[in-house]
């Protein structure tokens, strides 16, 4: 009997990563294929006329920042130094503990300002606004502490623009990054959420908020998130985009249309994994509202970010988003093989499902 149960178990795990195998396999043709359609799209080609402001949807930069301190700046003035031809930047000050209200307003010559906010989305008080004197399109809210979710939605309230994007406070982008993910929205007006390639910076030159210099980092387990960083972008990414079932778009880097997210309910508060599950709700309104509509993922805008150099720091953020995974999955269990929600229900469900076992 044991030695009955002993083979059925194996054969399982046989079968199991067979089943793993064949898909990444699946996965890596695809992802292949797209990012061969698109060999003779250079990384930092942008078409001329796109970046007419005429031709280009203005943008609300949204920064949620809680002791961001020692990157605020750095973040900052890589978007001051984007090409993007019309965006307002709006730091959200999260009742950070340490100086990032002092550092910014000192950096970016802020004076205090009245403001009206329409609350369309819940969000904790402001204490204050600020507008730099410096740069007009910078500005500052300072928040009681409530959480990136929380921050987006109060980021959401006081922007201006039909279109958002949401980095991380310690993310650096590319001169041409927002442009080349904008002219996927303006090409195609259907897309109602986008988002950019992420990418390693451990180990990088970076200065005043630009690449200067890329190197990668001699840590093993720094070469090991780089690999793990490409393969779940330029694989899995990529294919559940080809098909419009893409759940996860980095919150480090990740465009929005401000209309659809609000009608969605905005950011949940009381989630860890407040992006991907913000990414379902969309998909869930596509599919109730306007099976027309999509959400990609678009491989050559590149955002930078530092990742974990530590056991335990790269322990404390996987717990984390396996938490916000599994989380994501149980507030919207409804879609698993439901087909009202066609491929989502029966692939993309499944697998994250799958994948946080």
């Amino acid at each position: 009997m044991a030695q009955w149960f002993n083979s059925f178990f194996q054969g399982i795990i046989l079968i199991y990563m067979c089943i793993v195998i064949g898909v990444y396999l699946i996965m890596l043709i695809f992802a292949l294929v797209e990012l061969y359609r698109n060999r003779d799209v250079a990384r930092e080609a942008i078409d001329e006329e796109l970046q007419d402001v005429d031709y280009m949807y203005p943008l609300s930069i949204l920064v949620p920042a809680y002791n961001e301190s020692v990157n605020i700046i750095n973040t900052v003035q890589s978007l001051l130094s984007s090409n993007f031809p019309q965006y307002e930047i709006i730091i959200i000050n999260d009742g950070s503990k340490d100086d990032t209200l002092d550092v910014a307003i000192e950096q970016f010559q802020m004076k205090k300002i009245k403001k009206v906010v329409q609350r369309s989305l819940p969000s904790k008080d402001i204490r204050g606004i600020y507008q730099s004197k410096m740069d007009p399109r910078i500005l500052l809210i300072d928040k009681e502490n409530g959480g990136k979710a929380d921050s987006l939605n109060c980021g959401i309230n006081l922007s201006k623009y039909p279109y958002f994007c949401s980095i991380d406070g310690d993310c650096v982008l590319g001169e041409n990054s927002l442009l080349q993910v904008m002219e996927a929205i303006v090409q195609d007006p259907n897309v109602i959420a986008a988002g950019g390639n992420v990418k390693v910076a451990n180990g990088s030159d970076i200065q005043m908020g630009s690449l200067m210099k890329f190197n990668l980092s001699a840590r093993p387990l720094v070469l090991m998130q780089v690999i793990e960083y490409f393969r779940a972008f330029l694989m899995g990414r990529i294919t559940f985009s080809r098909f419009n079932m893409i759940f996860i778009i980095s919150g480090a880097f990740s465009i929005f249309s401000k209309k659809d997210v609000v009608e969605a309910g905005g950011y949940l508060r009381d989630t860890i994994g407040e992006d991907m599950e913000l990414v379902v709700r969309l998909h869930r309104l596509i599919r109730r509202k306007d099976k027309k509509k999509k959400i990609k993922f678009l491989p050559f805008p590149v955002c930078w970010t530092e990742v974990p150099e530590t056991f335990q720091q790269l322990k404390r953020q996987r717990s984390r988003w396996h938490q916000g995974l599994m989380e994501s999955l149980w507030r919207n269990k409804e879609m698993l093989f439901n087909p009202r929600y066609g491929k989502n229900a029966f692939l993309t469900f499944p697998y994250f499902c799958s994948s946080n076992v």
